[in-house]
């Protein structure tokens, strides 16, 4: 909006807020200062020559970057470029001013630095961002000067201040000025102007779920989210009542922003560039109450022609009331019943992870001590983690480069030595590569995958929440496959821990509810071995879901 008024010479306040991190071009001498306080801190420095400031290319910043030795400044240093040349000079010449001036001095003189197109920094900020960015601008230099009043003034000490403390600019919002103020139904509490725009009244307010509180159902004792699908009718009265206080609180607003205006009132909707369809009030908005209340009033409404909107509705003056329509708000009485338990309605879904079905059997996976870590210079975990890292990311990679990426990754961990890089790739190949489980990992497979769901032989009050390390999925068939890294691994499904079992029977069961044509095949990869191990059909038949869930571990 206000953008678009300084366009059309509308004399304009700017915003009642500025939120002065988030804009741009604060952003951009943030990155300025921190790079003049720490001139190796090259990502500051590549933020600043892409910046408006210098504009500089992204391909040039690449051919100054990439390959480079040393330092990013100690590249633009020794860079033959000519488009460099001037950006190098005006660096060395900020950072001596950085030395001997104080922040507002130092960002003031920056702002009014003329390159030799004849253009300013502030000239460039302005053309980059539009005219808009000024104020902002304006402001941080405002905090510059507050920095410096306070003490000893340091440019890294306004920097490190500017981003530790609020930095929220509130105008002093009064009644005077030729110009037009832009506000939000909070910032105007208080004032009045002869003409009033409500730029969007077409919208609803949005349900974000908030948690019931005690306030809500003093019985509750404690805050609770509960998402649509899983709400016992018991307490539909309680979301009845929020959602109408939620309304309350809308049509409040709604005064507010009407009663601002001394002589005219203006509502109307806003349209994007991108609407394809007509432009339409939402049903309960802002914009539906005004036109029901105007109309009750009995006054004269007429249109007028407009050139761009075809026509607009216009209310006839003398307004003295407005009728309150309060029908929503007067039902805010809670019945007996839903201050009842909701026992009644049955519990709500369990959700589940299929790893904790089985937590409280004796049979648990084998475990490993913290103090078994010395296996070949490094730790054992670690080792499975990176051999599950890579068995993650390598199968979307092209089957020519996997190799080269595998050693790369490998290559960069300090701890590996080249026999141990070598002797983890074997592993990591020899599964990848194994022509019975290519299909496994060829494209089209896909890593860290969510189900969930509820599946035949689970109760019906058990909702499955499952993370797959991968799934494949084919015409006919779906595998599913999960890495675990226990040392020693076993080398028989039989062997494997029956909470790895069942955790994989739960897998199934969920697999089979989505996929119900395909035929599900489940296998667990060792990461200490790079082992696949298919389980049998019937030793997941074998599982009691009924059981494991009358005993499972709730998340």
């Amino acid at each position: 909006i206000i953008r678009n008024l300084k366009k059309e010479g509308v004399a304009v306040a700017g915003a009642d807020r500025l939120k002065l991190p988030d804009n741009i071009g604060v952003q951009d001498l943030v990155s300025l200062g921190k790079f003049l306080a720490l001139p190796d801190d090259d990502l500051s420095l590549a933020e600043l020559l892409r910046s408006p400031i210098f504009g500089l290319p992204e391909e040039a910043l690449m051919a100054l970057a990439i390959e480079r030795e040393g330092s990013l400044f100690e590249a633009v240093t020794a860079a033959p470029f000519p488009e460099v040349l001037e950006v190098r000079g005006t660096l060395n010449k900020w950072i001596t001013w950085s030395r001997s001036l104080a922040p507002y001095e130092f960002y003031a003189r920056v702002l009014a630095y003329v390159f030799k197109d004849g253009t300013s920094v502030m000239a460039r900020f302005e053309r980059r961002l539009g005219a808009e960015a000024r104020d902002p601008i304006e402001a941080f230099l405002s905090r510059a000067l507050e920095h410096q009043r306070r003490g000893a003034p340091s440019l890294d000490g306004f920097i490190h201040e500017f981003e530790t403390y609020q930095s929220e600019l509130k105008r002093e919002a009064d009644s005077g000025g030729d110009e037009v103020r832009v506000m939000t139904v909070h910032g105007a509490k208080g004032l009045e102007s002869p003409v009033v725009i409500l730029p969007d009244t077409y919208d609803i307010p949005a349900d974000k779920g908030k948690a019931l509180v005690p306030q809500d159902l003093p019985e509750l004792g404690y805050a609770a989210r509960i998402s649509k699908g899983a709400r016992p009718a018991s307490l539909s009265g309680v979301y009845n009542r929020r959602d109408a206080d939620m309304t309350g609180e809308y049509l409040r607003l709604l005064y507010v922003a009407m009663t601002r205006a001394e002589t005219r009132l203006i509502f109307c909707g806003y349209e994007t560039g991108g609407r394809s369809k007509e432009l339409k009030a939402k049903d309960g908005s802002w914009y539906q109450w005004m036109e029901r209340g105007f109309a009750a009033l009995g006054d004269e409404v007429r249109e007028e022609p407009h050139d761009q909107f075809g026509a607009i509705q216009v209310y006839g003056a003398g307004i003295s009331h407005l009728t309150a329509h309060t029908d929503i708000l007067s039902q805010t009485d809670i019945p007996d019943w839903a201050k009842r338990s909701p026992a009644a309605d049955g519990p709500p879904p369990r959700h589940v992870t299929p790893s904790h079905l089985l937590a409280g059997d004796d049979a648990g996976p084998p475990s490993r001590s913290p103090l078994d870590i010395a296996r070949r210079g490094h730790d054992r975990f670690e080792r499975g983690r990176r051999i599950h890292k890579l068995l993650e990311i390598l199968p979307d990679i092209e089957t020519a480069r996997r190799r080269d990426v595998a050693q790369q990754f490998l290559g960069a961990r300090a701890d590996m030595s080249a026999g141990e890089i070598t002797a983890m790739m074997d592993e990591i190949f020899t599964v990848l590569d194994h022509e019975d489980f290519a299909h496994i990992f060829a494209p089209g497979s896909q890593a860290e995958v969510s189900l969930a769901g509820q599946a035949d032989g689970l109760p019906a009050d058990i909702y499955i929440n499952a993370q797959v390390d991968r799934i494949t999925v084919t015409d006919t068939e779906v595998w599913i496959v999960d890495y675990k890294s226990n040392r020693p691994a076993p080398q028989n499904p039989e062997d494997v821990a029956q909470i790895y079992i069942a955790q994989m029977a739960a897998y199934r069961a969920l697999a089979r509810s989505i996929y119900p044509r395909k035929s599900v095949h489940c296998a667990l990869l060792w990461t200490d071995q790079a082992r696949l191990m298919e389980l049998p059909s019937d030793l997941l038949d074998g599982v009691d879901l009924m059981k494991a869930a009358a005993r499972g571990d709730v998340s």
